[in-house]
């Protein structure tokens, strides 16, 4: 039987990113992904601290996106900072990632 201070299991996989989520980051980011999907619950993205999102770090977030849908997953998003939400605007996949436009 769990104790009072047990936590409860997690509702999702959190992923939180800070800083660039660049072609220079993007293999460390993919890692995080991946680890996020082998978790098996709904992933929520944390990108209120993304400082700069280029084309490989778009290209990895719509990937990673289409995969959980394959999956039958869910995304959520807990933020996204202005540079995101610019660089999703202008490439134009703001609904392919379930953000707000």
């Amino acid at each position: 039987m769990p104790s009072a201070s047990s936590n409860p299991p997690p509702e999702f996989g959190e992923v939180v990113w800070r800083g660039d989520c660049c072609i220079e980051t993007v293999a460390e980011r993919h890692e995080e992904l991946v680890r996020a999907l082998e978790t098996e619950l709904p992933v929520r993205i944390d990108a209120r601290e993304v400082s700069r999102l280029d084309t490989a770090g778009l290209q990895l977030l719509v990937s990673f996106s289409l995969e959980l849908a394959r999956r039958g997953r869910e995304l959520s998003w807990a933020g996204a900072s202005e540079a995101v939400m610019q660089a999703v605007a202008l490439a134009g996949v703001t609904r392919v990632l379930g953000l707000p436009r």
